[in-house]
């Protein structure tokens, strides 16, 4: 697979390079300033949640869920939430899990251009680490995003580098021929209350939600989703 990187809080989120892409210096100068100008909009996108269409086309859906994936960014700014880990669950249906995922796929009923989000908590070397991974027309439209993040400050060096990496559910897919999975790596996971915790998101294709065909779930869109320590 390609490997795409995100750093922590450095810079805009890079994308994984779609198979086929130009090659050559023009090529590839040309492809690394598209990448930049699209994850530099949807960063301005994702710090402007609160103002705009984008922000009001989500505020009209459930409280909870699929509805309004984005709401608990907003969130995770307001100091006046004193558990964080209880307000994720109540308020924004965030799971507490066992363990990290390994190929474990994400997998919707709903249309594909519907908004789509999981969130989930895992205890990880004595500290809660929380992963995101959705997909929002509102600020995109080509690509599903994933987020890492801590509940406490200081706990991103606790917990070292960690790796996400997003493929599709059926690798023999007509799209997923066209995008190739995708890694992402967080030399140190930012905090909840990182003010640069938008630009620390990964970019995936969203052409990596695939049909279940081979399971006999047609109806169904799924990403695989593996993520890992790395120290």
């Amino acid at each position: 697979s390609r490997i795409a990187t995100g750093g922590h809080g450095l810079a805009p989120p890079r994308i994984g390079r779609r198979a086929g892409a130009p090659r050559g210096l023009m090529g590839t100068e040309r492809r690394k300033r598209d990448e930049e100008e699209l994850a530099a909009a949807v960063v301005k996108r994702l710090r402007g949640l609160g103002d705009g269409p984008g922000a009001a086309a989500e505020s009209q859906g459930q409280s909870q869920g699929q509805g309004r994936p984005l709401a608990w960014m907003r969130s995770l700014k307001d100091g006046k939430v004193r558990d964080l880990r209880q307000h994720l669950v109540a308020e924004h249906g965030f799971k507490a899990m066992n363990k990290l995922p390994k190929e474990k796929y994400f997998s919707t009923s709903r249309s594909a251009d519907a908004p789509k989000k999981w969130g989930h908590l895992v205890t990880v070397k004595g500290h809660t680490l929380a992963y995101v991974i959705g997909y929002q027309q509102s600020f995109s439209k080509t690509h599903g995003f994933v987020f890492l993040f801590s509940l406490a400050p200081g706990a991103g060096s606790a917990i070292g580098a960690v790796s996400v990496c997003v493929a599709a559910a059926s690798p023999r897919d007509r799209a997923a021929l066209e995008a190739p999975s995708v890694r992402f790596t967080w030399a140190e996971v930012p905090h909840a209350g990182s003010e640069t915790l938008e630009q620390t998101c990964g970019l995936f294709s969203a052409k990596l939600f695939t049909r279940r065909h081979a399971e006999g779930k047609p109806h169904e869109r799924a990403v695989e989703v593996s993520i890992r320590l790395e120290s």
